[in-house]
């Protein structure tokens, strides 16, 4: 309990000093008359920067390619600050970011399987098994999303205080964590940039790629086979957590603590 303690308290601070330079960096930008939109242009072009790195494929440019798209990542935190703290939202710049982050991902991608293979790489068909798995986790994402309210991207309040004042069982634990991730091991199931990472300092881009696409086609046909049968047996809904909490959200109905 004590190593998960410090460990939670490591990250933390990390996630706490990301986002006190990005508040500081927003301040400045604002000074100097640059938009939300500006930034979000600026991802674009060093998303496509980072993209092709990763086609060139080689440890220094693969490694320059992670510097890159973690610029890109850490510019979309600027982005939101930028927007949110100095009013400066739009529904066009929302759409803009996630829209740009998608194909940014996509990109990247697609980029490893074109240098894959050129070079007659066994893997070169996992970077599409890969694209496959995002698009759909992301319907099963925004199916939960529409019946039940549940967003893969931020925490629901209503499930967050039933998970604090109830007892969830441990299955009801991980399909929570598996939808909206809230921690690292967890984001495992969705977060390419964490593959890349590792496989660009251990120069392992494609077996790295080959256990996201595992792990992501995994996330959603966990999710599809949970759905599945929460519509085929009612009678979880009195045995698991989850079950209970889609039916409620379901229903509009409040969740009982």
């Amino acid at each position: 309990m004590k190593k998960n303690s410090n460990q939670e308290r490591r990250l933390d601070f990390i996630a706490k000093t990301l986002k006190n330079l990005s508040v500081n960096v927003a301040r400045f930008l604002n000074g100097i008359g640059v938009t939300p939109n500006m930034i979000t242009s600026l991802r674009l072009l060093i998303g496509a920067g980072s993209s092709y790195l990763f086609f060139l494929q080689g440890y220094v440019t693969d490694l320059l390619a992670i510097f890159f798209l973690g610029l890109f990542f850490f510019l979309d935190l600027v982005d939101g600050d930028l927007a949110r703290k100095f009013k400066k939202t739009s529904k066009l710049g929302e759409f803009m970011d996630s829209f740009i982050d998608a194909v940014i991902i996509n990109l990247v991608l697609l980029a490893i399987y074109g240098n894959l293979n050129a070079a007659a790489n066994p893997f070169s068909y996992i970077p599409v098994i890969a694209i496959m798995g995002q698009g759909l986790s992301v319907l099963i994402s925004q199916n939960y999303e529409a019946k039940f309210g549940i967003s893969g991207l931020s925490l629901n309040p209503k499930i967050q205080s039933y998970r604090k004042n109830n007892d969830v069982d441990a299955i009801s634990k991980f399909l929570f964590e598996l939808l909206t991730p809230t921690n690292i091991l967890t984001s495992l199931f969705s977060t390419l940039k964490y593959y890349l990472i590792v496989g660009a300092l251990f120069n392992i881009i494609p077996l790295a790629i080959t256990a996201y696409a595992l792990m992501i086609n995994l996330r959603w046909i966990m999710l599809s086979f949970t759905l599945a049968l929460y519509y085929k047996y009612n009678q979880l809904v009195n045995k698991i957590n989850f079950f209970y909490i889609l039916k409620a959200l379901e229903r509009n109905r409040p969740l009982v603590i």
